[in-house]
């Protein structure tokens, strides 16, 4: 916690990929085709929460009386689950920060691995708490990793990496969810399962290839050449080796399964029966209708995604409103907490460290008078000679 405390947020963190000379009609074309996609988006997770509260009020009394019994149910005696589900969500965590610590050193940077592990929570916080929060707590965690010595690009790329590597593979448990839930048939499972294996490992190699790429289609549309710099070529330098790739996936899909484990533990915690043919594809579906949404965290959409993926295979809506709620309270306010910690004590060190620098600066003595400058002094002051021996600073007369 303390390296995490002894650096200054760097405001200054340049932005490395950008558009140059891009002709108008092609910044129209990317901003109107952005502006569809997030139309999509909002217009899917709308239906989602909307299908969920037209269940809910189909079963309003029902579900109620479910809720409210539901949560009843939290006794003394079932406390030790809501340790075990804090704890669950900690190591999600800890494989996280394991993720992050691999990717940096494929750069040869080290952070000390509490350190890092504080540094993650806070990002996760920030996703928690600002609308798009993906975009800042991107920007943050690079600042930081920059902070510790670490390339513009690799820092960058740390992120992004370990964020393409969490879409991957959350999306790959949401297709074996829903194989084990039954709620698709196993063909077209198997067969988005190969397209997503298919087009992960096709980006990776255009990322690896970049360069080449960029040179290739530049030839053939100009454009595209100009909206790639320098700084984004740098970006797609950093390499893993193949057993680093390979302990990435893992930590990253250990980091989705801790998080769920903490889901699961909620049943035992209300004193419900765990679901457990549908638990992973109600966890995978909320996280990926949460991640559509600009709100903070999916605030309200992951909670939707739960009830209605638990109540579309056979949970009753009032217990699977109550595992989302305590679900939510543990994995979305705790680590909130947790991490808004860390970044107010984070902020209130560096505003410590900043201003005794700048004490520091007042308080630097004024440079002492050369001999030369003195002996007219003295000699325009006709001090005495004890005055004139002080002024010298114990050289003799000249």
């Amino acid at each position: 916690m303390d390296e995490v405390l002894d650096h200054p947020v760097d405001a200054t963190l340049p932005v490395s990929v950008r558009a140059l000379d891009e002709p108008v009609h092609t910044t129209s074309t990317r901003s109107r085709l952005m502006a569809q996609h997030r139309v999509v988006a909002r217009v899917v997770a709308s239906v989602v929460a909307f299908a969920v509260v037209v269940a809910l009020a189909a079963s309003l009394p029902a579900a109620t009386h479910d809720f409210t019994s539901t949560l009843q149910r939290i006794t003394w005696g079932r406390l030790p689950w809501l340790g075990v589900a804090a704890v669950a969500e900690v190591a999600s965590l800890v494989f996280y920060a394991l993720s992050q610590r691999v990717l940096l050193r494929a750069g040869n940077v080290r952070v000390r691995f509490p350190a890092l592990v504080a540094l993650v929570t806070a990002a996760t916080s920030i996703t928690m708490i600002v609308p798009v929060g993906a975009v800042p707590a991107t920007g943050w965690l690079a600042t930081q990793y920059r902070a510790r010595h670490a390339p513009t690009s690799l820092a960058l790329w740390a992120v992004l990496a370990g964020g393409f590597t969490a879409t991957v593979t959350c999306l790959a448990l949401l297709l074996v969810g829903a194989s084990v839930a039954g709620v698709a048939s196993n063909v077209l499972l198997v067969s988005l399962g190969l397209f997503l294996a298919l087009g992960s490992a096709g980006f990776v190699v255009v990322m690896h290839h970049l360069e080449r790429v960029v040179s290739w289609s530049g030839a053939r549309w100009p454009a595209v050449g100009r909206r790639v710099t320098d700084g984004a070529l740098d970006i797609a330098g950093w390499r893993v080796s193949p057993a680093q790739g390979l302990l990435v996936l893992l930590f990253s899909t250990a980091n989705w399964l801790a998080d769920a484990l903490c889901f699961t533990a909620v049943f035992a915690l209300i004193g419900l029966p765990v679901p457990w043919h549908a638990v992973l594809f109600a966890y995978a579906a909320s996280q990926v209708a949460g991640s559509l949404v600009p709100l903070p965290g999916g605030l309200g959409v992951v909670e939707g995604g739960l009830v209605g993926a638990l109540v579309a295979t056979g949970t009753s809506a009032g217990h699977a409103l109550a595992a989302a709620v305590v679900y939510r309270v543990v994995a979305y306010w705790g680590v909130a907490l947790a991490g808004g910690i860390v970044l107010l004590v984070s902020a209130r060190r560096s505003a410590f460290t900043l201003r005794s620098a700048a004490r520091e600066e007042e308080q630097v003595l004024e440079p002492e008078p050369e001999p030369e400058r003195a002996l007219e002094l003295v000699r325009a002051d006709r001090v005495d000679a004890a005055r004139y021996d002080f002024a010298l600073d114990g050289c003799p007369p000249g």
